[in-house]
């Protein structure tokens, strides 16, 4: 018998590329290069010279990609101005896969003669950008860029990057399948600027706060216990809305009174973790629940830390170093709260030095950034890494301007801004962890040390920290 393939309609008026069709045994064989709906017609042949046609077979192939892909970049216009803002720049992202993928980072890299500039550009995540890309479906994404009035002039080429994760995996792509460019110009532009806030307050008074553990849940910030200039510890949780620029008592309080903690936030819980209750570091954890205003007693870390650093991936925290009141320490504890009963676990690897009043964030490769800090002796300038995957440290060429502690570090928009801390200088740098780089950022309002600040969508807000007081500034990178 023999089969013949005819009638071909769909995406093409072809077979699939890379399917054969035998007419000797009808078997498909083959690994298709193509995907799409085909309508054909069979008719099949006996050794009698009979032949019967089956008519409206339909095949579909699914996908020949795999995981996530980003598509064109599109820039308007073509020309920009040094220092120049509010241009357009997008793609499209496909999901290749079965399952709805998550969304974790989505942005915009910069390149110019194969060199990685990205440092020189401020990039806004749309806030209307989709949380997720459905099953086998393509998204848009947005940005609008604002230019360093430092930028280079030049041709330069824009590309993307896009991390998510479906329920079982992880994916991720780094190279658009076409990049668009920029002709750069001078012009002296508006460079971007830090801007008055309400000041700190809980609603009635005005409220002079340092060494505060600040996080942030959706629009708003919290500052979860602190000090204040008398040395004096404060359990009460305050609260500022961002969109009405308004601060509030929350009328709830951290179960321990500490200052100088380190707090994460992970879906609608804020995690308060060590800190100094004014005579001794601590080991309690804290869990604020944002939606039902509520505090209760979380699993505690098996060493006192004051003046810690973290960070959180995946649902898992870090915590790095501190101080107990007497000894600074280079360990890490890890909680995985992903885990129906969490507990602390002290880590194999450690510091290369010990450390309190450093700083840390995460970026997007799944690393976490450590910065600054004082390691016992006096401030230091070193920027370590940390692998999460192999338990272990590597210590990065570029340093911080200047030795110093009582810094605070966060990741906005594909970069990592450090402010203020022990220099006595109004600093900001902006760190670009893929190219080991750093650039000078807009100088803070003032001199600032034992602050934390935090990120709502394309802004920053510092506030409060010994030097502002009760003031508060906020940065838009947009």
């Amino acid at each position: 018998m023999s089969w013949t393939y005819t009638n071909w309609t769909g995406t093409t008026t072809n077979p699939p590329n890379g399917l054969d069709f035998a007419s000797t045994d009808g078997i498909v064989d083959g690994t298709p290069t193509e995907g799409g709906t085909w309508n054909f017609d069979v008719t099949v042949t006996d050794s009698n010279s009979v032949t019967d046609t089956f008519t409206n077979f339909s095949l579909t192939i699914l996908s020949v990609s795999s995981g996530i892909e980003i598509g064109d970049i599109s820039a308007v216009p073509t020309t920009v101005d040094q220092g120049g803002f509010g241009y357009a720049v997008s793609f499209d992202a496909t999901n290749y896969e079965a399952d709805t993928m998550d969304i974790d980072f989505i942005g915009l890299t910069f390149w110019m003669g194969g060199n990685d500039i990205t440092g020189e550009y401020y990039v806004n995540n749309d806030p209307g950008n989709p949380a997720s890309v459905g099953a086998l479906a393509t998204e848009t994404f947005d940005f609008t860029v604002r230019v360093r009035t430092d930028a280079q002039t030049g041709l330069v080429d824009i590309n993307g990057y896009v991390y998510a994760h479906t329920t079982s995996s992880k994916y991720n792509d780094t190279d658009a399948k076409t990049t668009d460019n920029w002709m750069v110009q001078v012009n002296a532009g508006s460079p971007p600027a830090w801007v008055s806030k309400a000041s700190v307050s809980d609603g009635t008074s005005l409220r002079s706060v340092s060494g505060q553990n600040v996080a942030t849940h959706g629009t708003n910030l919290y500052i979860l216990g602190h000090s204040d200039p008398g040395s004096n510890i404060y359990l009460d949780i305050l609260k500022y809305d961002s969109v009405n620029n308004v601060w509030s008592d929350t009328t709830i309080d951290l179960i321990v009174a500490r200052a100088w903690s380190t707090a994460e936030t992970i879906g609608d819980k804020i995690y308060v973790i060590g800190g100094h209750n004014g005579s001794f570091g601590c080991t309690e954890v804290d869990n604020y629940d944002t939606t039902n205003n509520t505090i209760t007693a979380g699993p505690v870390m098996n060493t006192r830390r004051a003046f810690p650093g973290s960070a959180v991936i995946d649902g898992v925290i870090y915590v790095f170093g501190g101080w107990d009141g007497s000894n600074y320490y280079n360990s890490v504890e890890k909680l995985d709260t992903n885990s129906p009963s969490p507990t602390w676990q002290t880590l194999s690897s450690t510091i290369p030095i010990t450390l309190a009043g450093h700083a840390c964030s995460r970026f997007h490769d799944g690393k976490i950034y450590i910065f600054g800090g004082h390691n016992g002796i006096g401030g230091v300038n070193t920027i370590y890494r940390y692998d999460p995957v192999t338990d272990s440290f590597q210590t990065m060429t570029t340093a911080l301007q200047f030795m110093a502690f009582y810094i605070w570090s966060e990741y906005l928009n594909g970069k990592i801004y450090i402010v203020g801390g022990s220099s006595g200088v109004p600093v900001v740098e902006e760190f670009y962890p893929p190219t080991d780089t750093k650039h000078s950022g807009v100088d803070f309002p003032v001199i600032v040390e034992a602050h934390q600040m935090g990120a709502i969508g394309n802004t920053l807000y510092v506030p409060g920290g010994e030097g502002p007081g009760s003031d508060h500034y906020a940065f838009s990178a947009e």
